[in-house]
């Protein structure tokens, strides 16, 4: 006899949009990996000379909450510990825990395209509907307030923002941000700014400085960026203490390890690792905006590694940029079309540009 299990209804529709690859059957062979968006420049020496003299005991369970760290962030910021919450498994996971406090089966979520297409796993398989109006490719996809403030209203639940852009790499003005917040807070919207980017711009550039003017304001931030340090997957949301109740209900203790949480509160103190970081990226980005021809960058900033690249001649840019050894992320994978890519300025961008240079008029 057979017994039909109860799946989840939405998951049977449901089907994921991903820039992450389980596996790759391709035979190319890649010279230059410009896809994950890692730190092109590693992580500060400071804190590997930490880590290689730090010293972890495997057996004893994590010290849940991670005070220590949560502390650390609250001295970073200047905002009170009490509304921060640490995740493992990146920021990723501190957004998904986020979205599902707002979304449930029929809620609506409002977005925009082009943006982090992951965030999309945390709104369909739980019911939500996620609208995502287009920016305008006409002007480069540049964000402006009005594409979530015009189709805002008071259906929504929650409504998020990626700043920096995935994929564009763009950096969203405060003051678009702020008219956003504004609106939903007059409708009861949550907004999630996700800043898994932001260790690139400065922390005068954060809506960090906006959450004691904003109640419905959810900042999420990343380690993997930055800093560096995607290997040890650690986020964090900094909300309301209402907002914090909530996740508090639906988050699993003891997922931050000791070492990673140690490395991570040792890399808050060297902000000047940041600094070169924006620097250094910002003569070599401009150096492959200035150089690239036959390809469009949209809107971008040049402090930020990412970019999103769309090919004048309407090819699959993905497919043609592997046949000659550059990895990036597809179009249809990070909100764009196929003739587009998200690709990471990696530090041997002159390569690249060679590369480049020889494909850009071969079919």
């Amino acid at each position: 006899m057979s017994i039909e299990l109860k799946f989840n209804e939405s998951l049977k529709q449901y089907k994921r949009i991903s820039y992450v690859k389980a596996e790759d059957d391709s035979n190319y062979e890649i010279v230059l990996d410009c896809s994950l968006g890692i730190n092109p420049f590693g992580y500060s020496d400071k804190v590997k000379e930490f880590e290689q003299n730090s010293k972890f005991d495997a057996n004893p369970y994590p010290a849940y909450p991670y005070n220590e760290l949560k502390n650390a962030i609250a001295s970073y910021w200047n905002v009170d510990s009490k509304c921060i919450r640490v995740y493992g498994g990146g920021s990723v996971v501190a957004l998904d825990t986020v979205t599902r406090v707002f979304v449930s089966s029929g809620k609506k979520v409002l977005g925009f395209m082009p943006q982090f297409t992951e965030f999309a796993a945390g709104v369909l398989p739980f019911g939500g509907e996620y609208i995502t109006p287009r920016l305008s490719e006409k002007d480069n996809c540049r964000f402006t307030a009005e594409v979530l403030c015009d189709n805002m209203t008071e259906e929504y639940a929650l409504a998020y923002i990626d700043n920096p852009n995935n994929p564009t790499g763009q950096v969203i003005p405060l003051a678009e941000i702020e008219k956003v917040l504004a609106k939903a807070q007059a409708l009861g919207v949550a907004v999630i700014v996700d800043e898994a980017y932001g260790d690139f711009i400065t922390k005068e550039e954060s809506a960090m400085g906006l959450l004691g003017k904003y109640t419905n304001l959810i900042v999420i931030r990343s380690f993997s960026k930055g800093y560096g340090l995607a290997g040890l997957r650690v986020g964090y949301v900094v909300c309301s203490e209402e907002i914090i109740s909530y996740c508090d209900k639906i988050s699993a203790p003891f997922t931050v390890t000791p070492n990673a949480a140690a490395v991570c509160e040792e890399a808050l103190k060297y902000e000047d690792f940041l600094t070169y970081t924006r620097e250094k990226m910002v003569t070599l980005k401009q150096k492959f905006v200035d150089s690239v021809k036959g390809f469009t960058c949209l809107e971008t900033d040049m402090r930020v590694p990412i970019l999103a690249m769309v090919d004048a001649q309407g090819r699959d840019l993905y497919t043609l940029l592997r046949k000659h050894g550059i990895n990036t992320e597809a179009g249809p994978d990070v909100g764009l079309e196929k003739n587009a890519v998200r690709l990471r300025i990696p530090e041997d961008v002159d390569k690249l540009i060679e590369i480049l240079g020889g494909i850009t008029n071969l079919a």
